[in-house]
């Protein structure tokens, strides 16, 4: 999986492979460059070459209070 400030490609995090037929994405980082507006783009992958897809979360949507749920890939 992936997580990036859209518009800000230098800002992309990258995690392990999860390795469960549903996986859960726990993971929790900084983003030095993100700022109250900016969306986050996240990216899915069966593998390395094989994407599943990508979902926007607007800011608005976990800022000021956390973001827990379901985003649907397209």
């Amino acid at each position: 999986c992936s997580c990036t400030v859209m518009g800000k490609a230098s800002s992309k995090i990258v995690t392990s492979r999860a390795c469960a037929q549903h996986p859960h994405w726990y993971h929790e980082a900084s983003m030095a460059e993100f700022v109250v507006g900016d969306a986050l783009l996240f990216g899915v992958w069966e593998d390395d070459w094989a994407p599943l897809g990508t979902a926007l979360l607007e800011s608005f949507h976990f800022h000021p209070c956390d973001f827990e749920g379901e985003l649907a890939l397209s």
